[in-house]
């Protein structure tokens, strides 16, 4: 199944407006495209490195006629690692090896190091 996409009600008249209003919603530029009629922003959680579940985006086409049409999806699902079937220690070690800027591949092949009995998804 697809994303489901909200219209967001809100009069963005200039790209300060469309900066404002991805700092109100929490997200940062993740991906810009150009079409023939317009240009789209793609912006995403700006923690989606901390809470990897998040899924929440945000999306402005801008026309080349000056005009903004914005979008949301999903929400924001920042759970914490409390709520997980890990261990607390092996938690903690994947949260700071997060935090340190490791991609998910990296975090697997140290945690299999570290820890080989746990298997992770």
């Amino acid at each position: 199944m697809g994303r489901l996409w909200k219209n967001i009600d809100e009069d963005i008249l200039t790209e300060n407006d469309l900066m404002s209003l991805a700092k109100c919603h929490n997200v940062v530029v993740f991906r810009k495209e150009r079409f023939k009629k317009y240009d789209t922003i793609t912006f995403r959680c700006s923690q989606y490195r901390r809470f990897t579940k998040c899924q929440y985006q945000v999306k402005a086409k801008v026309f080349h006629d000056g005009i903004y049409q914005t979008f949301c999806s999903q929400h924001h699902e920042h759970e914490s690692f409390e709520n997980s079937i890990v261990p607390v220690e092996v938690r903690s070690v994947i949260r700071d090896l997060a935090l340190n800027g490791l991609n998910v591949g990296q975090i697997r092949k140290k945690m299999e190091m570290l820890h080989p009995v746990i298997s992770l998804l």
